[in-house]
């Protein structure tokens, strides 16, 4: 395996924080990242904030977004850039310069362990209808919404085919989706997988059907057949093949292990597997 690496020392980057105001942000995003420069990364997560003591209480009911950002490029550039959103009003602006070994401050994800339960996919675009259905799953108004959910933008290296052949998967999405809640407890896990796949319902046809990248896949994805949609066809029959062949013991992913091999020994390819195969990437 030979891992490219990148000469980054430092970025612009950190995050904004809206309260409220969620359509409006949302429409002046999807302009933000049209025709976008590949050195500008972002995403935006909806935070639908619950009546718990882990949050102020002056957000309790509301919701609170997260525009997180990184750009390689000129901080002058970066806060040209970004000056469309600024003008929403965040009520928190941490975007600066900052050191690279400061990325993780972006996120500023829980330094200890949290019982989290994710489901991930692909957004097509963020049309009219996209946007009008995120507003229904986690707006003002959504049924029993979770705690959060984002769309992070692709685009870059992740929508052109890699000069040299790799699994990361399909390239036709514009955005993934990560719907996330906190759960402490097992016992209300279904109740709160309820809530995931309302959204997932809400967005349907906007949704791609797949999963990408691969280390997109969660707990939700328990069957081959939904480990299939983080990779194309081709790129999963690969790798089955080299686990059978160099890894009989440990799977390369921990669903890979349902694969199953192939019974023909036929050298005529398997019509009736492509078809179900491409009928399980569309969705």
């Amino acid at each position: 395996m030979e891992t490219a690496l990148f000469p980054v020392t430092r970025l612009y980057g950190g995050n904004m924080q809206f309260l409220g105001g969620l359509p409006e942000l949302l429409a002046a995003y999807r302009e933000f990242t049209r025709d976008l420069t590949e050195e500008m990364t972002t995403s935006l997560a909806i935070m639908n904030v619950p009546p718990s003591p882990a949050f102020p209480e002056a957000l309790h009911g509301r919701i609170l977004t997260t525009l997180r950002v990184a750009f390689t490029g000129d901080a002058a550039e970066g806060e040209r850039l970004l000056s469309p959103l600024r003008a929403l009003g965040p009520m928190a602006d941490a975007v600066a310069e900052m050191p690279y070994t400061d990325v993780a401050k972006i996120y500023a994800d829980p330094a200890g362990p949290i019982r989290t339960r994710e489901r991930s996919g692909a957004l097509r675009e963020l049309n009219d209808t996209t946007l009008r259905r995120l507003l229904a799953a986690a707006g003002p108004g959504a049924e029993r919404p979770p705690l959060v959910v984002e769309i992070r933008h692709l685009g870059g290296a992740l929508a052109r085919a890699p000069g040299r052949p790799n699994a990361v998967g399909p390239r036709d999405a514009e955005f993934t989706l990560f719907v996330a809640d906190i759960a402490p407890d097992p016992a209300l896990d279904a109740t709160l997988e309820e809530g995931r796949q309302r959204v997932f319902d809400d967005l349907g046809s906007s949704l791609t059907g797949q999963v990408i990248p691969p280390n997109f896949l969660t707990d939700h994805d328990t069957t081959a057949r939904q480990v299939r949609t983080a990779y194309r066809c081709q790129d999963y029959d690969r790798l089955v093949s080299l686990k059978r062949r160099f890894d009989t013991g440990l799977p390369i992913h921990p669903r890979i292990a349902h694969a199953r091999p192939r019974k023909s020994s036929s050298a005529q390819p398997d019509r009736s597997r492509i078809r179900r195969c491409a009928a399980g990437q569309r969705g």
